[in-house]
């Protein structure tokens, strides 16, 4: 256990006022709790933990003020990555920059993977699939390997589901499901699996599975009203109504793409308006093609 640890510890437990025998009551005695703030010895996974009830404080959180306190060039690295939503090429190039610069000096799997992935991202920003595509299946080649999956590698292959084939994508998504089972009770869990679904979409489409498509963006669409993500409401009822006007040419299909874009106008939200409109010709671009 880093050293460091201990002082962040030690801020945290003076910012709250609690004595050192508060904190360690039950857990260690408080002469070598006193070491373990200075530096001076390591102590187990499992004290430490028991440290942090003490604490009234999770591990996420922790992990949060540590990397504040520490300025964790890698742990940086991670946080740009998870806050990235859309292809965003500036957040993208600087994730690349620093990547690199953090692999000159460490051999980091997961920072690798992370690499990649930008750089795949970049790529389809671009048009360069097939590039894209090669630096994808490194992650893949490696995950399709592994008997279990963790959250850090679930978040990683969703971010790049869409270059895969239908098929692959579906048995990618079928394993991360089953894999995230384990999570159900984790506090991120709808985040880290819905989008899984909501991905998957594009897939059917591409793959002129129509129905299919209709019937999976329903319920994600019910799933995220529920927990009033209005942004993902949004784009959800943009593409049944861009589904529907290809299947019925319906006006009320007419009426699902203009709700979809009063929920960015009232919102104001100028960012989900020109998404709105990306995902309007990239959908329109498929049923066309599939016509």
């Amino acid at each position: 256990m880093d050293y460091e640890i201990g002082t962040v510890i030690k801020e945290i437990r003076k910012s709250k006022n609690y004595s050192q025998s508060k904190v360690s009551k039950g857990i260690m005695h408080q002469t070598n709790y006193s070491k373990f703030e200075l530096g001076e010895i390591e102590i187990s996974y499992d004290k430490f933990k028991k440290l942090l009830v003490n604490l009234e404080l999770d591990i996420i959180e922790f992990e949060y003020l540590y990397a504040l306190r520490t300025h964790s060039h890698r742990q940086n690295i991670i946080h740009y990555f998870y806050k990235l939503r859309f292809i965003d090429e500036e957040i993208l190039n600087q994730l690349i920059k620093d990547s690199t610069k953090y692999l000159e000096n460490n051999s980091d799997r997961f920072i690798n993977d992370i690499h990649n992935v930008c750089k795949a991202l970049i790529e389809v920003k671009g048009d360069n699939f097939d590039v894209a595509k090669s630096y994808g299946y490194k992650i893949w080649e490696r995950l399709e390997r592994s008997d279990n999956w963790y959250l850090s590698d679930i978040k990683l292959i969703n971010s790049i589901l869409f270059l895969f084939p239908v098929e692959t994508a579906e048995h990618i998504t079928e394993f991360a499901l089953k894999q995230g089972l384990k999570y159900d009770h984790h506090p991120e869990y709808e985040n880290i699996f819905l989008p899984f679904k909501y991905n998957l979409v594009h897939l059917l489409l591409r793959g002129n599975r129509i129905e299919e498509a209709k019937s999976l963006n329903e319920e994600v669409l019910h799933t995220f009203k529920e927990k009033k993500l209005y942004t993902q409401v949004a784009l959800c009822k943009l593409r049944k109504g861009l589904i529907e006007l290809h299947l019925n040419k319906t006006e009320s299909s007419k009426g699902l793409l203009e709700n979809a874009y009063l929920i960015a106008e009232v919102l104001n939200d100028k960012e989900l308006t020109m998404k709105l409109k990306k995902e309007e010709i990239y959908v329109n671009s498929i049923l066309s093609t599939n016509a």
